[in-house]
C-alpha cells in the first residue's frame, strides 16, 4: 500500500515537486486498485492500514532515498557554516558534508546566540533559551543529510559548556508545550534521510527528533554520546539500519550542577540589573562560603551571578589547560567519574509522543500517540555505561509543587545539608543536620524569595517555585536542624528518585521502546551494558521521625523500585511487537543494583520472536 501510493505520487508530482511531497495515509487506496506497480512487487503485503504487515517500510524509505538524493538539489555543508550556530536547514535538499564538523559556535560570545542574532529572528529566544541545542536543526520536509563518511562532533570547549546539545534536531528540542521551558513552534517533517558517516562527542544525543514520519537512518557510527546515540519522540514510519552505537561517553567534565549554574546566569543577571530586586537579600546565618568554610553570607542577585561566572569560568579555564582548581565551588560541579550523571544513558530509545524523561507508560498508547511502525535492522550497540546521580527534591502540597529554578533544576536537599552533633537515644546514631547550601541552591532559594514576594509579576519566572518554608529554613536564625524545620512544616514532603532535573531516573540500557506500535527487530546485537550508579539513596539520616516521604511521579509508572542502579540490555514497556527475527544480549551488569537482559514491562504484545539468545556475566533476576 505505502510503496504503490509513493510510487504512484512521484509518478503524478514529477522530479521537480518532489521538494514539495507529502504523503497522505489517510486517502491512500489499497495497492490492489492501482495501476502503477510497486517497488515491493506487484502485490500488497496487506490491505488495511492498520495491518502491521502492510508493507515493506524498509524497501520504501529505500527508494524514498534514492528518488529524494537523484532530484533534490545538493547543498555542501563546511565548518564555516557552523562557526556562528546552529544550520538551520533553509529547504528540501541534499545536505552534504565536505568535511568532518566539529561545532564550536560564538566562542568569543560565551558559545550562546548574539543579541544581534536574537534580534534579527537568525535565533529566535523562545526557540534557543537554552542555546545552540543542535549542529544541524532539520525545519523542512524532504530532506537527505549525507555526512559522506565524516563525522559531526561538539569541540571539547563546547560540550563542557553545552550540556544539551544533540548533532541532529528538529526545529526545537522538545514537542510543544514540554520542556524546562516553553516551547511552541514545532515543525512535523515528513520525509528524512540521514546516512553514511560517523556522529561523535556529543552531550546529548547523535540524532534527536521529535515526531517525525518516513525517516531512515542508516549505516552511521555513534560514538561519545551521554544521553543516547538516536532519541526519537512520536515517529511514524521509521527505519534505523546498519548502525553502530560505540560506547557511550566516559570524559564527562561536570556534573548537573554545572548547567544548573549555566542556565541560572540570564535570571541572575536580569534581577541583578532591577534595583528592587537586587536589594532583596537572602541572609544565611552559617553557609558554606567559596573557600569551604562557614560563616554568616548575605546574597544578593549579583553577588550570586558572581559566584557563579567565577566558578564556571574556572572550571572552563580548568577544562582547556589540564591544571585542576583549588576552588571548592568548582569542585562542586566537577564530574571525578566521567561518566553521565543524568537519569539515563542509553543506545537507543523510541518513545511515544512525549518527552521520555518521566515514567515509563502503562499502557499501549493509542495511534495518535503511539510511535507507530518502526524497524531496527542490523544493529550493534556496545559499551554503554552510566552512572546516574539521584537528587532529593522538596516539595510543598500535592502535585509538582517541588523547589526548582527556572529551567527546572531541583534544589537538592541531599548536597545543601551539613552533619552536625549526634542526636541522643537514637540507634543507629543520628546526627543533626543543618542548611549550609551551595552557590547553586543559594541562588535559586534567592530567586525564589524574590518571586515569593509577588512584587516582579512580569518577570519571566520559567518554572521557577520555591516553597517559602524553605527560604525561611535558609534563613533561620538562630539556625535549626533538618529535624526542626520537618517538624515544623508537616505539609512539606521529600521526593526521591528524580535526578537534577526532575527526570526520573531509569539506569542504563541498551535500547528502551516506550509506546511503541508495529515494531521489527532483526539482527541486532547489545552488549556491555554496565550501570555504576550507587543504589538507592536512602537519606544519609533520620530528618523526623513520621517526615512524608514520596516517591518521583515517574516511579508509579512500570517497574516498582529504585531503578537508577538497573542496567537493562533491553526494556520494553507497552508496545506492540510485530516480530523478533535475531537478537543478542550479552554482558548486561550493575555494580549496585541489578542487571536484566531483556526486560518486558506494563502491556506488551509480542507476535513473533525467533533467534533470540542471552549469554555472558548477567545477574539475572526473576523478570
Amino acid at each position: 500500500l505505502l510503496a504503490c501510493f509513493l510510487v504512484q505520487q512521484i509518478a503524478v508530482l514529477g522530479l521537480v515537486a518532489a521538494q514539495n511531497w507529502q504523503v497522505n495515509y489517510n486517502n491512500a487506496q489499497c495497492c490492489n486498485n492501482c495501476n502503477t506497480p510497486t517497488i515491493i512487487g506487484n502485490s500488497c503485503a496487506g490491505d488495511k492500514i492498520g495491518d502491521p504487515y502492510r508493507h515493506n517500510t524498509v524497501a520504501v524509505l529505500e527508494e524514498l532515498d534514492a528518488r529524494l538524493s537523484a532530484t533534490l538539489p545538493v547543498i555542501e555543508l563546511r565548518n564555516s557554516d557552523f562557526a556562528t550556530g546552529t544550520y538551520r536547514t533553509p529547504q528540501s535538499a541534499v545536505y552534504k558534508l565536505m568535511e568532518d564538523i566539529v561545532f564550536n559556535p560564538n566562542p568569543n560570545d560565551g558559545w550562546l546566540p548574539t543579541q544581534a542574532q536574537t534580534d534579527s529572528g537568525a535565533y529566535p529566544a523562545e526557540t534557543y533559551q537554552l542555546g545552540f541545542f543542535a549542529g544541524i536543526a532539520v525545519e523542512h520536509s524532504n530532506v537527505v543529510i549525507d555526512l559522506n563518511g565524516h563525522e559531526i562532533r561538539q569541540h571539547r570547549d563546547f560540550y563542557l559548556v553545552q550540556r544539551f546539545w544533540s548533532a541532529i534536531d528538529s526545529n526545537q528540542p522538545f514537542p510543544n508545550n514540554e520542556g524546562p521551558a516553553v516551547f511552541t513552534n514545532l515543525k512535523l517533517v515528513s520525509g528524512l534521510i540521514i546516512k553514511n558517516g560517523r556522529m561523535g562527542l556529543t552531550s546529548h544525543h547523535g540524532i534527536h527528533l521529535n515526531e517525525p514520519t518516513l525517516v531512515l537512518i542508516k549505516d552511521i557510527v555513534f560514538h561519545e554520546f551521554e544521553v543516547a546515540a538516536i532519541s526519537i519522540n512520536g515517529a511514524d514510519r521509521i527505519v534505523v539500519r546498519d548502525c553502530e552505537m560505540r560506547g557511550s561517553s566516559k570524559i564527562v567534565p561536570v556534573n548537573g550542577l554545572f548547567s544548573a549554574s549555566w542556565f541560572l546566569r540570564p535570571f541572575l543577571r536580569r534581577a541583578a540589573a532591577d534595583p528592587a530586586m537586587e536589594a532583596i537579600t537572602l541572609n544565611l546565618v552559617n553557609a558554606e562560603l567559596e573557600d569551604g568554610t562557614f560563616g554568616p553570607l548575605v546574597v544578593t542577585a549579583s553577588s550570586a551571578l558572581a559566584r557563579i561566572e567565577n566558578a564556571l569560568n574556572a572550571m572552563i579555564t580548568e577544562w582547556q589547560t589540564g591544571t585542576p582548581s583549588t576552588s571548592n565551588d568548582v569542585a562542586s560541579i566537577r564530574n571525578p567519574s566521567g561518566l553521565p550523571d543524568g537519569g539515563d544513558t542509553m543506545g537507543i530509545i523510541l518513545n511515544k509522543v512525549s518527552v521520555a524523561v518521566g515514567g515509563i507508560t502503562t499502557t499501549i498508547p493509542n495511534d495518535v500517540q503511539a510511535s507507530n511502525d518502526v524497524t531496527l535492522l542490523n544493529c550493534d550497540i556496545a559499551d554503554i555505561v552510566g552512572a546516574a546521580t539521584e537528587f532529593m527534591a522538596v516539595a510543598d502540597g500535592p502535585g509538582p509543587t517541588h523547589g526548582r529554578d527556572p529551567v527546572g533544576a531541583v534544589v537538592d536537599v541531599l548536597r545543601i545539608i551539613r552533619l552536625g552533633n549526634p542526636i541522643p537515644n537514637t540507634q543507629p546514631q543520628e546526627l543533626e543536620t543543618f542548611f549550609k547550601g551551595n552557590m547553586v541552591a543559594n541562588a535559586q532559594i534567592l530567586l525564589g524569595k524574590i518571586q515569593n514576594t509577588g512584587n516582579f509579576p512580569n518577570f519571566h519566572w520559567g518554572r521557577q517555585f520555591m516553597p517559602p518554608a524553605f527560604v525561611n529554613y535558609a534563613e533561620s536564625n538562630p539556625q535549626i536542624t533538618a529535624q526542626q524545620f520537618f517538624a515544623n512544616n508537616p505539609d512539606l514532603r521529600i521526593i526521591d528518585q528524580g535526578d537534577q532535573m526532575f527526570h526520573f531516573v531509569k539506569g542504563t540500557h541498551g535500547v528502551r521502546l516506550t509506546g511503541l506500535v508495529g515494531v521489527r527487530i532483526a539482527d541486532m546485537h547489545i552488549s556491555d551494558v554496565h550501570d555504576k550508579a550507587p543504589p538507592f539513596q536512602a537519606l544519609p539520616f533520620r530528618l523526623v521521625e513520621g517526615v512524608q516521604r514520596f516517591h518521583h511521579p515517574g516511579a508509579a509508572a512500570g517497574s516498582p523500585g529504585y531503578q537508577g542502579a538497573l542496567a537493562r540490555g533491553t526494556l520494553i514497556g507497552s508496545c506492540v511487537i510485530d516480530t523478533i527475527d535475531g537478537l543478542t544480549i550479552e554482558t548486561i551488569t550493575s555494580e549496585q543494583g541489578i542487571a536484566v537482559p531483556y526486560d518486558s514491562i506494563n502491556e506488551v504484545t509480542t507476535k513473533k520472536a525467533a533467534r533470540v539468545i542471552i549469554r555472558g556475566n548477567n545477574v539475572l533476576t526473576n523478570r
